[in-house]
C-alpha cells in the first residue's frame, strides 16, 4: 500500500463557505483611543508591535559605505545621502581635523553622474578624473588637494548605489492559522536588521499583526489595536512601508478569509474590516509595498484583480506584488523578498522589468512554481497602477511559460517530454516512450516579450588540489 502522511497545509487557497462578518454582542469602542486592550481579538491574539517612539530627529545621511557596505570611519558626502569609509581615500588620513571641517565631499557616485551628465553636452559622459575633496571659493569649488584622489576600494557595487537606511516599517498581517517565524514577512526583517541594529534600531520597525474574525467586533477591535501601532509612522518622516497581507483566499471567487475555514463574500469588505483608515492612507505619505500571499484566485479573475487594483490606487501604494500559482506556498516568496529589500530599498535600484527579471533569476524555487504579478506606477505622481505578470520560460522544461506535464496522458510514463522547436515558432512536446506517440504543441502568446538583462556574469570553479 501506498505510504501516507497527513500535515499542515501551507498553501493558501482552500475552498470555504463564503459569508460576512456578523455582528457581535461585545460593545466595542469604534474609536481606536477608546481601546484600552492591546489584545487584537479579546482573549485569542496580541498584537505585537513596537512602544509608542519619541520623534527622532532626522539624519538623512547613510550609516554605511556605499562602495563595501560597511561601517566604521565614514565620510559624508556634501551633495547626496552617501557615506564612504576613510580607508578608500588615503590622502584624507594627510588631513588636519580642521581641513575635514572645511572640506567639501564628492562621493563616486555624485562624481560619476556629473560626468556623465555635465552641462555642457560636448562633455557629456567623458571621463574625468576624481578630485573628490574640494574647498569652496567664489561660489564655486575648486580642488583640495594637487592630484586628484587616489581610491582604494573593492569595485562590486554599482556606480549609483547606496546602503539607504532610512527608517522602513514591516507590518505583517496575517491569518493566525499561519505562523509570523520563518515567514517572509520576518524573514525579510531579520535579513534587514544588521543594516539597522547598531546605528539605527528604532529606524527598522516590525509589526505582527494575526487576526481570526467571527464577528464584526472582532474585526473592530483588530483595527483599533493596529491603529495604535501604525502611530509610529508619525514618528518616523518618510520611512518605507512593506505590508505584507498573508491569508486564505477562496479557490473560486479569490476572496481572503476571516478565519481558518471561513472566507468573506467581497474582496472591498475585507479590505474595511481588516485595513484601517491610518493604513489606508500611509501611502500619502510613504512609500508602500504591497505584498498579498495568497493564492493566484485573487488575481486570476480579470474583475478581482481590477478591484486589488482599486483598492491599492486607494492606498496610493508605490506597488503590489501578488502570485498567479493556483495553491501559492508562502515559503517560495521568502528569497524574493529579501533580494527586493536588499537591492531596492537598501540599495536604491529601480524596479523596472530587468532588475525584476534578475531578482526571480535570484529566487529559483519561484520560477516553476508560479506566475509574479506587479501592479505599479507607469510615472512619479502618478497613483494609477498598471498591471504585468512575469512568467518563466524554458524551452526544454516550461515551454513559452506553460508547464510542461509531468506524466504522459497517453501512456502514463512520467518524465519522457522531449521538446523541439517548429518551423512555425511552436515548441512541441514529444513523449519519448517506446512505442507511444503521444505530442503536444505550446504556442508564444502574442504579447509576451522576452525581458533582456543585460550581459550577466557567470560563475567559474577551478580544483585547488590537497593543502
Amino acid at each position: 500500500m501506498a505510504r501516507t502522511h497527513k500535515n499542515e497545509i501551507k498553501t493558501t487557497g482552500p475552498p470555504a463557505p463564503r459569508d460576512k462578518l456578523r455582528k457581535g454582542n461585545n460593545d466595542v469602542p469604534e474609536n481606536p483611543e477608546d481601546t484600552d486592550s492591546t489584545l487584537v481579538v479579546v482573549k485569542r491574539l496580541k498584537l505585537h508591535g513596537p512602544r509608542p517612539a519619541d520623534p527622532i530627529e532626522e539624519d538623512t545621511h547613510d550609516q554605511f559605505c556605499h562602495l563595501c557596505h560597511n561601517g566604521g570611519d565614514l565620510l559624508l558626502c556634501d551633495e547626496c545621502p552617501r557615506a564612504a569609509c576613510k580607508a578608500h581615500f588615503p590622502d584624507v588620513f594627510n588631513l588636519s581635523v580642521q581641513d575635514l571641517e572645511e572640506v567639501h565631499f564628492r562621493c563616486l557616485a555624485c562624481h560619476f553622474y556629473q560626468s556623465m551628465h555635465a552641462p555642457d553636452v560636448k562633455e557629456q559622459g567623458k571621463h574625468k578624473p576624481y578630485w573628490g575633496l574640494y574647498r569652496k571659493h567664489e561660489g564655486g569649488l575648486l580642488p583640495w588637494l594637487a592630484e586628484p584622489l587616489r581610491v582604494e576600494a573593492p569595485a562590486h557595487r554599482a556606480p549609483h548605489s547606496r546602503v539607504n537606511t532610512a527608517p522602513i516599517v514591516i507590518i505583517h498581517i496575517r491569518l493566525a492559522d499561519f505562523a509570523d517565524a520563518g515567514s517572509p514577512a520576518r524573514a525579510t526583517q531579520t535579513f534587514l536588521d544588521p543594516y539597522y541594529r547598531t546605528t539605527r534600531p528604532d529606524k527598522l520597525v516590525y509589526i505582527d499583526a494575526p487576526y481570526c474574525f467571527d464577528t464584526v467586533d472582532d474585526a473592530t477591535s483588530f483595527r483599533n489595536g493596529l491603529t495604535k501601532k501604525l502611530g509610529v509612522l508619525d514618528q518616523l518622516p518618510g520611512a518605507r512601508v512593506l505590508v505584507f497581507i498573508f491569508t486564505h483566499s477562496e479557490e473560486t471567487s479569490g476572496d481572503l478569509f476571516w478565519t481558518p475555514s471561513e472566507s468573506s463574500d467581497s474582496l472591498q469588505e475585507w479590505w474595511a474590516q481588516v485595513i484601517p483608515p491610518a493604513l489606508m492612507t500611509a501611502g500619502a505619505k510613504h512609500e508602500v509595498t504591497l505584498a498579498m500571499l495568497a493564492c493566484g484566485s485573487l488575481v486570476q479573475s480579470p474583475t478581482q484583480r481590477q478591484t486589488l487594483k482599486s483598492l491599492a490606487e486607494r492606498m496610493q501604494v508605490e506597488r503590489v506584488f501578488a502570485f498567479g500559482a493556483s495553491a501559492v506556498l508562502a515559503c517560495f516568496t521568502g528569497s524574493f523578498f529579501m533580494s527586493f529589500a536588499s537591492s531596492v530599498l537598501i540599495a536604491g535600484m529601480v524596479v523596472d522589468d530587468a532588475h525584476l527579471a534578475r531578482l526571480l533569476d535570484a529566487s529559483t524555487l519561484l520560477a516553476r512554481h508560479t506566475s509574479v504579478l506587479l501592479f505599479a506606477r507607469e510615472k512619479s505622481g502618478d497613483h494609477r497602477l498598471c498591471v504585468r505578470e512575469y512568467t518563466w520560460s524554458h524551452k526544454k522544461i516550461q515551454p513559452w511559460g506553460q508547464v510542461l506535464p509531468m506524466q504522459c496522458p497517453s501512456c502514463r510514463c512520467v518524465y519522457t517530454f522531449v521538446v523541439k522547436s517548429g518551423h512555425d515558432g511552436h515548441q512541441h512536446a514529444y513523449c519519448s516512450a517506446k512505442g507511444c506517440s503521444y505530442m503536444s504543441t505550446y504556442q508564444k502568446h502574442a504579447d509576451h516579450v522576452a525581458i533582456a538583462t543585460g550581459e550577466q556574469g557567470a560563475w567559474m570553479v577551478r580544483p585547488l588540489g590537497p593543502l
